[in-house]
């Protein structure tokens, strides 16, 4: 998976790597998406993609994956 290979080169702590593997496996369990799979790499793509411009808040990282992005910035 995403985050493993970037485990395994160094690439984030070890906290940032949770906080974005309970994003990932949330969002596939939501979707009922296998780990494995290429729409669960997708996903992970993703939420890097907004954790590297600075989202790193789990909830708006969570709500940026599943396209509820305004619905958490209303609440």
């Amino acid at each position: 998976m995403v985050l493993q290979n970037c485990a395994s080169a160094g690439i984030w702590s070890p906290t940032d790597l949770a906080i974005l593997q309970r994003v990932v496996d949330r969002v596939c369990k939501e979707r009922n998406t296998r780990p494995d799979s290429d729409d669960a790499t997708d996903t992970a793509i993703r939420i890097l993609y907004f954790y590297e411009r600075g989202m790193t808040d789990e909830e708006s990282l969570y709500s940026a994956a599943t396209g509820r992005l305004g619905e958490a910035r209303a609440a």
